[in-house]
């Protein structure tokens, strides 16, 4: 498949797409990837669950159906990117209150979610979701990025989530990119070095993407020599702090 542009919208960890460890601006604003195939939108600090609520605080479902009514072309591959943010605050906290299973709860994310990515499906675009990374470990209190549970709980959580999400996302024709499964250890905490601030996947993570997306859609994205100077510059300095 020749492709021109991959559209990433979603959260912040849209930003994974941007080839540096960055935070892309919210929307309408815009940063430039360093893979001229990536076309970056982080709209907001969305939640699956709530995407396809036209009155939600971050109008998310507005945003999004401008950028494919206006910018988008039919045909365009699209990776969407959302869930962290049920997880790590929502998810837990709803299973104590509600008294039910964290798979029930889940897949009633999910159905939201993928509810609206089936709707562009079925208009002509290729849908594809990145799930959600391993959570957050940054120590120190942030109010920006509140947390429920404890690390460990809330990574076996992302484990249910992504479950349920690969295979509901798969019976709908949507394709899957996993970025945890290679991520956390064998005691369900997360591997320092893959989020770059605590909270968000590092540039470790996007050759694996870019691996994952060439045997998905039979494509050929290629990684130029300039980045990888980049990121073995990036290591070295890494290694030396």
């Amino acid at each position: 498949m020749l492709l021109n542009k991959i559209y990433c919208i979603g959260d912040s960890h849209v930003s994974v797409f941007l080839g540096k460890d960055a935070i892309s601006p919210i929307y309408p604003e815009k940063c430039n990837s360093l893979f001229s195939y990536f076309d970056v939108t982080r709209i907001g600090s969305i939640t699956a669950f709530n995407i396809g609520n036209p009155k939600s605080s971050t109008q998310a479902k507005v945003k999004i159906d401008s950028l494919i009514s206006n910018v988008i072309p039919k045909g365009s591959v699209i990776i969407f990117s959302a869930g962290e943010i049920d997880i790590r605050v929502h998810l837990l906290k709803q299973v104590e209150a509600q008294k039910e299973s964290i798979q029930k709860i889940t897949f009633q994310i999910i159905q939201n979610y993928l509810f609206l990515l089936r709707q562009y499906s079925e208009r002509g675009y290729i849908i594809v979701v990145l799930s959600p990374p391993p959570s957050a470990f940054k120590v120190e209190d942030d109010p920006s990025y509140p947390r429920y549970g404890s690390e460990q709980n809330r990574n076996i959580a992302t484990k249910i989530f992504n479950d349920i999400l690969k295979c509901e996302a798969e019976k709908k024709g949507i394709g899957y990119l996993d970025i945890y499964t290679n991520y956390v250890d064998s005691n369900n905490f997360t591997k320092r070095k893959y989020l770059w601030d605590g909270i968000h996947p590092s540039t470790a993570v996007i050759i694996d993407i870019i691996f994952q997306l060439n045997s998905k859609l039979n494509t050929n994205l290629t990684i130029s020599f300039c980045w990888n100077v980049r990121e073995f510059l990036r290591k070295i300095k890494a290694f030396l702090n």
